[in-house]
């Protein structure tokens, strides 16, 4: 049951079904970006978190999450994924690809903090757990 819904987000979000995927969080979310993102200090409230999502996917032509892996580890659930993105201007429509494991902390069925981790290893081990 989690790991549909968890599909249908990111479905949602391929889409850019900002919307439906804004739903699933909490007003006051905290959201932590991945270490080496341009800005990796956390971004608190749910707008400040739509901000970051749609400057995001502005700077891209396309954007695909492609969904490896969902683990539910209780109160948090562990996506493992590959962005695919072409950037916006590409003169040959050359894409990027990078691993992106988004660890969810979920209050009521919504995600009160969230973390972007590059390696599935770093997300089970903030969450406690090991492979």
């Amino acid at each position: 049951m989690l790991a549909r819904s968890v599909r249908r987000g990111y479905a949602a979000l391929n889409r850019r079904d900002f919307a439906f995927v804004f739903t699933s969080l909490h007003p006051e979310l905290v959201y932590h970006p991945r270490a080496d993102e341009p800005d990796p200090s956390p971004h608190v409230g749910r707008d400040a978190h739509e901000r970051l999502a749609y400057g995001f996917f502005d700077s891209f032509s396309e954007v695909t999450f492609e969904v490896l892996e969902v683990i539910d580890a209780g109160d948090h659930v562990i996506v493992s994924t590959v962005l695919h993105a072409v950037p916006q201007g590409s003169a040959t429509g050359a894409g990027v690809s990078d691993t992106y494991v988004f660890v969810n902390k979920l209050r009521d069925g919504l995600a009160v903090e969230s973390w972007e981790y590059k390696a599935k290893q770093e997300a089970l081990k903030a969450v406690g757990l090991s492979e």
